[in-house]
């Protein structure tokens, strides 16, 4: 995957590469969770994903955005960690043992479609990420405000 910036109606918005066709590229915004469409000219569309067919960008039913922008960029993402429910965009995940690691990697996912789980790694480096879980050895007090801690 292929993670980026975007500027869009004047906010960064983090986006990853889905794919490319013809002059557009195919971007996943999973703040909102939505679908962003940009073409050779710059212009950038956003559209709601209401169903998922297969894994590449045609294989997505859309529709124009179903709320205002205020709205899309501050919806609540929410991760399933060992059969509790999170909100928080980002989830640090303080681990005794590194063992644990593979059980926390396996049981956590939040409810969009893409991604990351890492280990060990810097909060920091990811801060305007969303949708980030690490898990680490490491009790960091000093969290960037997109994470929550939580321990295991």
């Amino acid at each position: 995957m292929s993670e980026y910036f975007l500027n869009y109606k004047g906010d960064k918005i983090f986006v990853i590469l889905l794919g490319y066709s013809s002059n557009k590229y195919y971007l996943y915004y999973p703040k909102g969770d939505t679908l962003v469409i940009l073409d050779d000219k710059g212009n950038i569309e956003m559209k709601e994903i209401l169903e998922v067919i297969g894994e590449a960008p045609s294989g997505f039913k859309v529709a124009d955005l179903i709320e205002p922008w205020e709205k899309v960029k501050n919806r609540v993402v929410t991760w399933k960690i060992l059969d509790k429910e999170i909100e928080s965009d980002n989830v640090y995940v303080v681990i005794n043992d590194p063992k644990n690691y593979k059980i926390i990697e396996n049981s956590s996912a939040p409810d969009r479609l893409k991604y990351y789980i890492f280990k060990d790694q810097d909060p920091w480096e990811f801060k305007d990420w969303c949708c980030v879980l690490i898990v680490s050895t490491k009790d960091i007090d000093n969290l960037p405000m997109s994470f929550k801690k939580i321990y295991f």
